[in-house]
């Protein structure tokens, strides 16, 4: 087996991203990438990272655990998943903390080529968050953008929805589960609709189903993989505001949607103004203002 196809046969042992990642981290570091590597190897690759282990919190793959019959299943998801360090995989996401040693798609894999950006928000959006998201896609498809998001309801999905309506390549959902599965349930067919015209990724194996804290690993993509959020209302302490504060960790930036302080909606986006995140204050002018900053981050 390969390099990938080592780290999807561990994924199928349940093997956690910590743990991958000392593996990954030992075949790089022991210059063993290209290797072909078989039964032997492999047990010799584990048993060396648990012995760097024996002090830490992370959960090893004891030797008589490893299940080489399940090979073919990996090989098989090998056509189906890109590893860090292949050149299609975003750029962006390697400024991450913890960046997808192995991530998933299915859909037209061209779309990563493009400018994307990412847009978050509430699970209900109202009538006006709508209007706004509506108008912000058709002049960000004229500029030939991807808008990301995590196909949850309410702006995920009309984000989406919207960008697939207007028949362009223009979309990119990250889930929080695998894609045999869809959460919300009622979005599985704009998940299968993505999946055939435009992109869908995750981190997880097609049979995981969506687990609590998927949903903030997935929101760590959601703002690791462009250069600017956008924030379409978000209530106190909602998701929206936590991929929020990733986007500004990682130094991303983030334009907000202001709302009337006594829209319980509006609270998570007037709280970023107060930290310095930047106002919408029209639609035309927040794409002026992106386009610039794009501009300026291509030429630095």
């Amino acid at each position: 087996m390969n390099f990938k196809e080592l780290l999807i046969l561990l994924q199928l042992h349940r093997c956690s991203y910590h743990y991958l990642l000392e593996i990954f981290r030992y075949i790089v570091n022991n210059q063993l990438s290209e290797q072909y590597f078989d039964g032997d190897l492999l047990r010799e690759v584990i048993h060396r990272v648990n012995l760097s282990l024996d002090n830490r919190r992370i959960q090893q793959l004891p030797l008589d655990q490893i299940n080489l019959s399940r090979l073919d299943e990996a090989k098989n998801l090998t056509n189906r998943a890109i590893m860090i360090g292949e050149s299609i995989y975003p750029s962006n996401w390697l400024q991450l903390p913890q960046p997808p040693l192995i991530i998933y798609f299915e859909g037209d894999l061209a779309l990563l080529k493009k400018q994307s950006i990412s847009i978050i928000g509430t699970r209900n959006v109202s009538h006006y968050g709508i209007d706004v998201i509506k108008k912000l896609v058709a002049l960000m498809c004229e500029e030939d953008w991807v808008l990301i998001s995590g196909l949850a309801k309410g702006v995920d999905t009309t984000v989406h929805l919207e960008a697939c309506r207007l028949k362009r390549k223009a979309t990119i959902g990250i889930l929080a589960n695998g894609f045999n599965y869809s959460y919300p349930l009622q979005n599985a067919s704009l998940q299968a609709q993505m999946g055939h015209e435009q992109l869908l990724l995750s981190e997880y194996l097609p049979n995981q189903k969506a687990q609590r804290h998927q949903f903030i690993m997935r929101n760590r993509l959601v703002a690791g993989i462009s250069p600017v959020t956008i924030v379409i209302e978000a209530a106190k302490d909602s998701g929206s505001l936590i991929t929020a504060n990733y986007a500004l960790q990682y130094n991303r930036e983030v334009f907000v949607l202001p709302g009337r302080i006594t829209d319980d909606q509006a609270y998570g986006c007037n709280a970023l103004l107060k930290v310095g995140a930047n106002p919408i204050l029209s639609i035309e002018s927040c794409v002026a203002e992106i386009k610039d900053l794009l501009r300026q981050m291509n030429n630095s």
